[in-house]
């Protein structure tokens, strides 16, 4: 239990150990006295100067204060608006628009959302990680949402927090020639984010999904072919090696967004 002075800086110094066991600070996470002080604190906060190997890094705080409870966790889902001066203004998000029905935020970069950020309590921030689910009431078409958000000069976003974890899967399958097709198409053009499926059809995977009944554990569309027998390479290097490849097979794939829950 640690006592604090209201109106100072609460700072948190985050240290890691390399292979050699030396600590070395990785980073630093500062939280102002109003946002806790007075009914605690209870979600994710950016690692300032964290180490290069995981520039996006966050940490997970919960305070309590004093003869009062933990404040529940952030909401998994929260509406936020941005805004910016002129189409022109860039709104400053990095955004994965493959094979899916949302955007992925894959950074924030300068412009209007890291202007809102700075600006905003932690739970009301965009992040990386953050899923856009709909914007001005759009949604249900990735590509459709990033149209809108490039006209518009006002966004009414509403978004499902980086909270989420992809879900993992792994693949057994048998390939017994060259000329054996999978019956995968994927996204194009191809990004560095792994194969996206973008339709099932005739193959290999149309097979495999008929004798699995549970259908979370299936194939599907918007999944991302990451590995093949647990190599995991850029999307042609992967290409290649399902052209390739013959035998008994591993595919590692993820499924990187979550299902939104309905919206009244």
């Amino acid at each position: 239990e640690v006592i604090h002075v209201g109106g100072t800086l609460l700072e948190f110094v985050v240290c890691c150990s390399s292979q050699d066991r030396k600590e070395a600070v990785c980073g630093k996470v500062q939280l102002d006295s109003h946002l806790f002080f007075s009914e605690g604190f209870n979600g994710e906060l950016p690692i300032r100067g964290a180490w290069k190997q995981s520039p996006a890094a966050f940490l997970w705080l919960q305070i309590r204060a004093a003869g009062k409870d933990y404040p529940p966790a952030p909401p998994d889902e929260s509406e936020i608006t941005l805004e910016r001066s002129s189409v022109e203004q860039p709104w400053g998000l990095d955004l994965n628009c493959q094979g899916g029905e949302m955007l992925h935020v894959v950074r924030v970069l300068p412009g209007a959302a890291c202007e809102h950020n700075r600006r905003a309590c932690p739970e009301e921030q965009l992040r990386r990680g953050d899923f856009v689910v709909s914007a001005n009431r759009i949604s249900g078409n990735a590509a459709l949402l990033q149209a809108e958000m490039r006209r518009a000069s006002r966004l009414d976003l509403r978004v499902l927090r980086r909270t989420w974890r992809p879900m993992e899967l792994s693949f057994q399958v048998f390939r017994p020639s060259s000329r054996s097709k999978y019956g995968l198409d994927f996204v194009e053009p191809m990004e560095n984010n792994g194969l996206v499926v973008a339709r099932i059809t005739r193959g290999i995977f149309r097979e495999l999904n008929s004798a699995v009944s549970d259908v979370a554990l299936q194939l599907q569309i918007g999944d991302r072919i990451v590995s093949v027998d647990d190599i995991k390479e850029p999307p042609a290097g992967l290409l290649y090696r399902l052209e390739v490849a013959v035998g008994h097979l591993q595919i590692g794939a993820i499924r990187i967004a979550p299902q939104p829950t309905a919206k009244p």
